[in-house]
């Protein structure tokens, strides 16, 4: 969006050196972080059970991920019974819910701690780097690409088109759940797409 030499993408520009200029990024790393290890195989049983759930699809997307939460939840209980093994389970829990944040009004992006569990801890420097700009472009692009502008002009309304369309065609490769972007979903396809 911002490459296109016109008023839109100058607009867009300028507003994203006003988000740059002013970005705060948090993270919740603590105490809770020093045994990665051991958050890193919590996240690995939460994620595994939760995949192995997810197929069974009932039509509602919403009603498929509570349902698997839930089920993962059910069949870890046991194991992560004890007080801390519970507060770290629930932590990572969370945090695969919901990984991180964009307070838009206030230009703050946080991102809790477990979002950065499943990377492997030999991973590369540019690996955790990549995995960074990622998010934070990805947190940044909920700024500009909600559900709430699209009738902000002619310009915006077709550059949504053309998000919608591009994730349409290329969501195969990093999808999520369907590949069906439309504008109920703008918000997270087209972060997704530009971030």
């Amino acid at each position: 969006w911002i490459r296109h030499v016109n008023q839109f993408g100058f607009t867009v520009l300028g507003q994203y050196m006003q988000i740059l200029d002013d970005l705060v990024v948090y993270t919740d790393f603590d105490s809770l972080d020093t045994n990665l290890t051991t958050m890193r195989t919590i996240n690995h049983n939460i994620t595994t059970r939760y995949f192995e759930h997810i197929p069974r699809r009932t039509g509602c997307a919403w009603f498929d991920v509570v349902h698997s939460f839930n089920t993962t939840e059910i069949q870890l209980e046991e194991k992560y019974k004890a007080y801390e093994d519970m507060m770290n389970y629930y932590r990572v829990q969370m945090s695969f819910a919901y990984n991180a944040f964009n307070f838009i009004e206030a230009y703050k992006v946080a991102m809790l701690g477990a979002t950065f569990y499943p990377i492997h801890e030999n991973s590369t420097e540019s690996t955790w780097i990549g995995v960074l700009a990622h998010i934070i472009g990805h947190e940044i692009y909920h700024s500009f690409v909600r559900e709430e502008l699209q009738n902000r002009s002619v310009e915006y309304k077709s550059e949504v088109e053309c998000l919608q369309q591009h994730y349409n065609q290329s969501c195969q490769l990093f999808a999520e759940t369907e590949c069906n972007s439309g504008n109920k979903t703008l918000s997270e396809d087209g972060s997704d797409v530009e971030g």
